[in-house]
Parts: structure tokens; sequence; C-alpha cells
């Protein structure tokens, strides 16, 4: 009997606010009601933790046997589960526990318990079971092969993992991978990547390119200020197309995480077949910066440190070239270099290049989508490679632009201003040419003879020859020096971008709900409560609760009576071995030695009357040994 009692305190010791109030709270159930629950929550492999709050929550709270049962099904059915299938259906599991809870009262809680905390250790069950998976080659393929029919509940699974922000590096890398994999391969994203319900500012874009427009927006909290780059997209059947062939670099983009790298908070395809937004362009979303982009910040700020600018922008493109998989810019130029509040500079827009050139026949055309672009692009994109294939975007050609970055940078001009036509600078690089050095003397803001070698580097015209991201990072932090301003960084994301597997169940404003419950009822001591027992054999008697108020309490009046025992009013206070064996006989098969419970005589009893009804035409011994068979 003690070996019972010590397992049920020692199973929620670290897993309660208030470990003395639980333990109150729960005294009613009988010992071989505890010991049901222990070894259900043993044997289960998902969700222990969450399975054992919804098992005391229905016994506590519920006068209807019919969910327990529903819950002791779910519970057999998921014994034997593998960790594939566990990962598979891990929020079939979430969904019954929280229909479960729905047909209960959901806005019961169980005093001094942790919800959320619960909720957390079942995550790192599920987390070191995506670490087994994906560790093994063979168990990696298998779980490919399995999510192929639904892959989307995997996917958000695997994104609310890496949007906590305590993982390991190798974690992170493995989890990305398959993430990339599994969007390659059905061309879906996790549910946190599609955003809704954001607002646009204004009603024209405030500004544009050859195949998109920018908006000034806000997230559905009002907090946050977003950028919305629209694509012209005007058909249904295009929005799909692009954001089923985007998904994979969407998946990618969605987990950069660098102080000099512009965050991607997801897409925005308001005006689709489900309504709800008025905008109808589709959007990706990222913060909106005040300050723009770094020509603006240099015309207006002539004294800025150009090198330490720059030096930021070799920060992020690093993180880029070393992320894995590996992401390309594709797009380096001073458009897509955009600067903080903190005034560091971060790279934006990466990627979107290989986006527009894949999507060619959406925009009106190839000339207008290629516009603005040409003069930063290396050689060998326009020439494409010895056999005449077309060369994409690529780590080479990024340095490339980087190169051509850096004379906008210092001179407020794009590269080969000199050339008015695009037409005309596409046949010079063709022709292996580069920029022109400017004539003016601008060694004072940072272009001497050591920084114009540099970018001449970068302009080699084999990709081979220029140098990693690497090399040119440690250039820009040697010219530096001492003088570079530590960048701001930023882990967390707005509301309504982390994923979370709320749209299965326990959401977290309900459990920001439980939350504040459970901090009310652990903070009042539980014996404290009731300074005063009335005569407890009388029936009529009434409990005096501490703020001196009478409750008159009828023992059949179970709603009261529940209420009452959940919001603290009246609480376990004395023993009632005798009130309690008349019903012995009738129910210790299923309840153990009832006499031996301690508890509050009103609680007591509508507890008994709540059993004694649910075993009216039910067999108690065969009931009994059924419950015995499913948890041996």
């Amino acid at each position: 009997m003690k070996q019972s009692s010590d397992d049920w305190i020692s199973s929620w010791q670290a897993n309660c606010k208030n470990l003395t109030t639980f333990l109150a709270f729960t005294t009613p159930m009988s010992i071989s009601s505890k010991s049901e629950c222990l070894a259900m929550t043993r044997a289960v492999a998902i969700y222990p933790h969450l399975i054992a709050y919804i098992f005391v929550h229905l016994t506590m709270y519920s006068s209807n046997l019919q969910p327990l049962t529903k819950l002791w099904e779910m519970g057999a059915g998921c014994r034997h589960w593998d960790d594939h299938t566990c990962l598979l259906k891990y929020h079939t599991v979430l969904e019954c526990l929280w229909n479960l809870l729905q047909e209960n009262d959901r806005d019961l809680s169980i005093p001094g318990c942790n919800l959320r905390h619960l909720l957390a250790l079942d995550m790192d069950i599920l987390r070191n079971k995506v670490e087994n998976v994906l560790q093994d080659k063979k168990s990696k393929e298998q779980l490919l092969e399995l999510c192929a029919s639904d892959p989307v509940p995997l996917s958000n699974l695997l994104q609310t993992l890496l949007d906590a922000q305590n993982e390991t590096a190798d974690f992170k890398r493995l989890v990305v991978r398959m993430l990339a994999r599994i969007a390659k391969k059905s061309g879906c994203y996790p549910d946190s990547l599609v955003l809704q319900g954001i607002q646009t500012k204004g009603t024209r874009p405030v500004a544009g390119g050859g195949f998109a427009d920018v908006w000034k927006g806000s997230m559905p909290n009002g907090n946050e200020v977003v950028a919305l780059k629209a694509f012209r997209v005007y058909t249904q059947s295009v929005r799909r197309k692009i954001l089923q062939r985007f998904s994979h670099e969407a998946v990618i983009w969605r987990q950069l995480r660098h102080p000099n790298i512009l965050p991607f908070y997801g897409v925005h395809a308001g005006g689709d077949e489900s309504g709800g937004d008025e905008f109808g362009e589709l959007s990706l979303v990222s913060p909106w910066m005040d300050t723009g982009n770094i020509l603006n910040y240099v015309d207006a700020n002539p004294q800025a440190d150009r090198i330490s600018l720059l030096a930021d922008v070799t920060q992020g493109l690093k993180y880029l070239h070393l992320f894995e998989p590996t992401v390309v810019h594709g797009d380096i130029k001073a458009a897509n270099v955009l600067i903080t509040p903190s005034l560091n500079a971060c790279l934006a827009d990466f990627g979107l290049a290989s986006l527009r050139d894949s999507q060619e026949s959406t925009w009106d055309t190839t000339t207008e989508k290629a516009a603005g672009t040409l003069r930063w692009q290396a050689p060998e994109l326009l020439l494409g490679d010895e056999n005449g294939e077309t060369v994409l975007p690529n780590r080479c050609s990024d340095i490339y632009s980087f190169g051509c970055l850096c004379i906008e940078v210092f001179t407020g001009k794009a590269p080969f201003a000199e050339i008015l036509r695009d037409t005309v600078v596409v046949m010079s690089i063709m022709q292996k040419r580069t920029p022109k050095r400017p004539s003016d003397d601008l060694s004072e803001i940072g272009l001497d003879e050591s920084m114009w070698n540099m970018m001449e580097q970068c302009w080699q015209s084999e990709p081979t020859h220029r140098p990693t991201i690497v090399q040119v990072e440690e250039y820009f932090n040697g010219r530096n020096g001492d003088g570079r301003r530590p960048p701001v960084v930023r882990d967390d994301l707005p509301a309504g971008v982390r994923s979370t597997l709320g749209q299965y169940g326990f959401s977290d404003a309900y459990l920001d709900e439980v939350s504040n419950r459970e901090d009310c009822s652990a903070s009042v001591d539980p014996v404290a409560r009731v300074p005063e027992t009335r005569d407890i054999s009388n029936p009529d008697s009434r409990i005096q609760s501490a703020n001196s108020i009478i409750h008159d309490i009828a023992l059949t009046d179970l709603t009261t009576l529940r209420r009452l025992y959940a919001d603290g009013t009246i609480s376990p206070s004395v023993s009632l071995y005798s009130a309690v064996e008349s019903y012995s006989n009738r129910i210790s098969l299923f309840m153990g030695d009832i006499t031996r419970l301690q508890v509050d005589v009103i609680v007591t009893n509508h507890f008994l009357v709540d059993r004694k009804a649910i075993f009216v035409g039910y067999n108690t011994r065969e009931l009994s040994s059924m419950m015995a068979q499913m948890w041996r």
C-alpha cells in the first residue's frame, strides 16, 4: 500500500506547481485507480504525461464512465507503437485527448498541476524519437516513404521542434534536411508557414520591382510591422503552383536564424479559396525595416562606416553558404541589404532569383523579370557552362555579386554605371569585362588599393578562382578591426509565426488559461482553506469557508460540489473510515481499500454516489478483470 502511495507521489513530484495541493486534490482517488493510471502511462508509447493528466481529470470531474473507457481503449491501441508510428500518428492521440477533455469540462483545471510542463515532457519524448529515426539512414528513408500519403502532420511536428530555442545544432541540421526533403517530395508546407490574418497598410505598395511589389502590413496582433513582397500572380492555379514549387526553399528559409539575415516568417496566401483575407496577393512575409536599404542609409549618413556594414553582409553570406543544406542568395545588391534598428546590415530576399527564374512563364516578360538584376550577375550565369548548359546561381556567383555590391556602397551607383543600357551591360559581362574603378579618391571611406584588389578577386572570370566567403569575411574582419559593432540577435518569433501543435488541441491560449488557474490554486494552502468542518455524519452539515460565507450544499448537487472542490472552497481535511464502510463491498473490486481514503465528507460522498451510479448494471468483477488484463 505504501509503495503505491510512494509511486504516485514520485510520479507527480517534478510535474506540479504545488505537489501538496495536487495530492490533496487527488486524495479521493482510490489506490487501485491511481495504480491503474500509473500502469497506463508506463505502458503507452506516446504522451504518457498528458494521458495521466486526462485520467486524473476524468476521474475527478466526470460522473460518466464512457470518456474513461475511451481513454483506456486509446491507450491500449498505442501501447505497441514503434517510433515511426508514433511520429506519423502523434496528432491522432493529441486530438483524442483534447476531445476527451472537451467532452468532460475543459474549463476545470487540476489544482497544483502544471499542464504546460507535462506537454513539454511529452514533446521531449517525441523529440528523442525523431532523433533516433533521423540518425539511422534506413529508418529515415522508411519514414519519408511512410509519410507520403499525409506529410503535413510530420512536417508540423518537425517545424515545432525547430522553433524550440533549446535544440542543438546537430539535431536542427538533421530535422531541416528531413523537412526540406518532405517539402520537395510532397510540395507541402508546415501549417505555420502559411500565415493568416495579416493586414496591409495603405491602398498602394510602398515599392515595386519587375515581378513583385512591397507592401507594409501588420501581424494579426497588431504589434509586429511586416513587409509583404507580393508576387504579381493573378490566377488561383498559378498561385497554387508557385506555393508547391516554392515549398522546398520556403521551409529552408524559415529556419535561418542570424543577426545579419532578415528573418523569413512565411507565406501569406490571402484571397484563396478559404477566404477571410481581403488582400489577395501571394506574398512573402518578413519584418519591416524602417531605415531602408544600405544605399538609402549611406546616402543619408555620408560618414557611415561602410566597411563595417559590408562586414555585416559577409557574416550573413557566410551563414547562408555554410548552412546545411547550403543556401545561395542569388540576388546580392544594395536593394536587398537592409539596415536593422540596431544599424546592422542584413541580407534579404535570399533565393528569390531562383524562384523568379523557375517561374518565367508567370511574369509578364522575361526582360521585365530580369530588369535591374543583370548588372550584378556573374558572367557564367549569362553564358552557361562549356557545354552550353544553364548555370544556376551558386556560391561563386554570389561572391561576384558581392564585389558589385561593394561598388554600390562606396560610390552610391550601380555597377557599370557609365553604361546606360542593360543590353550593353550584358554584352560587357559576357566579354568578361568588370566594373571600372571610380576616378574619385574614395580611400577615406574605405575604397583604397587593398579593397579594390579584393573586389577584383571577386570578379575573376573563372568562378573557382574567386575567394570563398570565409576568405572574404576574414579580409573584412581584418579591415574592420576593433571597430566592429556587435550584432543584435533576435531569437524569438512573433505570435502567429512560431509553430505549435495547437491545431490538434491544447493551444497556447488554452495553456495560458490553465496556467493562470493552476497558479491561483497552487498559491493557496489546501489545508488552510477550510477553517471549520461541522458534524461530518450529518448530510445537512454546513461548511464554513475561509471568507466566512456559508455554503448550503446538498449531497446530490454534484455540479456545485465539483465547482467548490475545484476552486478550493472545500478540501480534504478529515478521515472518514466509518462513513465509507457501507460502500466498500459494492466497489472494493474497482476502488481498492477505500476505507483507507482520507477525504472530506462531501467530496467523498459525491465521489461515491457517482461511482455507485456508474456501476448500476455493470458486473464489477468482470470490469475489474478487464481493466487488469488491459494494463498487465
